[in-house]
């Protein structure tokens, strides 16, 4: 009789495979609408027994690598993740939506994420490390011949995927147009939306676009063609009032497991050096 042995079985995180494609759980149902003092408010009935849970919002699709860790805390954390662009996710903390915004902006002062997150947080706040990456043109493989930055790009009348206003993407791709004198409107596709770093390499690998600015570990998931523009800073920027609550020192905790650290190495482009690191405190604004 012949042992048995476990047997692994490999399946590769490449194109759509890196991100989850079905529903998610939902934490409660709109059942009816009441109107207070002028004010249309929506009833909404818990599905299941409510628990604490951390609500994060930001654009980096690593975000979802911190449900995990948060589930080993005792008590567990759980976590929800609203895809934004950065400036965006400042301003659901601003307006106490959400405990941490993840954010890379880059400031007046060529700092990412301290300006920007200082100009929004009236009560200021802290800025917490998550990980870097590089920014650029990401490009079907087929049409990245002689393609070398934002002009070769106009030259050749490749069809852009844009990311929509507010995402630091966008604003990337207006500074290398500025840089290079030329015309939004002269590129095709300028006017388009896609909400995030995986759905522009998405858009590009299906054929939908020839070209748009992507982070590299979303590029390399589609096997997509990389030029790197810029090197971004993600960092967590957590409002002042949230910072002792037990989702955030749930997150505090999280941010230093060798899992989640490993996690963020092994993906290609990702360096998670400064991970749960106190970038800056924000003072409160008087």
């Amino acid at each position: 009789m012949n042992a048995s042995f476990p047997l692994a079985i490999a399946l590769p995180l490449r194109g759509a495979t890196v991100s989850r494609a079905g529903f998610l759980p939902a934490g409660g149902l709109v059942t009816g609408t009441d109107r207070d003092r002028g004010r249309r408010s929506r009833n909404v009935r818990p599905v299941g027994v409510p628990r604490p849970t951390l609500i994060a919002a930001g654009c980096d699709p690593a975000l979802p690598l911190l449900e995990a860790p948060l589930g080993l805390l005792d008590p567990p954390v759980a976590f929800s993740w609203w895809p934004c662009p950065s400036r965006e996710a400042l301003r659901l903390a601003a307006h106490g939506l959400v405990h941490v915004a993840g954010t890379h902006l880059r400031g007046l002062d060529s700092e990412y994420n301290i300006t920007p997150a200082a100009g929004l947080l009236r009560e200021g706040g802290e800025v917490i490390g998550f990980c870097s990456w590089r920014e650029g043109l990401a490009l079907r493989p087929e049409r990245a011949d002689g393609i070398s930055g934002m002009q070769d790009v106009a030259g050749s009348g490749l069809r852009l995927v844009n990311r929509e206003p507010g995402a630091e993407a966008r604003s990337l791709l207006d500074r290398e147009l500025a840089d290079a004198g030329i015309e939004a409107g002269q590129l095709p596709g300028y006017d388009t939306h896609a909400d995030g770093h995986l759905q522009v390499a998405a858009a590009i690998a299906a054929g939908l676009a020839d070209a748009g600015i992507a982070s590299e570990p979303a590029a390399l998931a589609y096997d997509l063609v990389f030029i790197p523009l810029a090197a971004e800073r993600f960092d967590l920027v957590i409002p002042a009032g949230q910072v002792s609550s037990r989702e955030v020192q749930g997150l505090l905790k999280a941010l230093t497991s060798a899992w989640l650290l490993d996690q963020l190495a092994s993906l290609p482009g990702y360096d998670p050096g400064r991970c749960g690191e106190r970038i800056a405190t924000l003072p409160p604004r008087h």
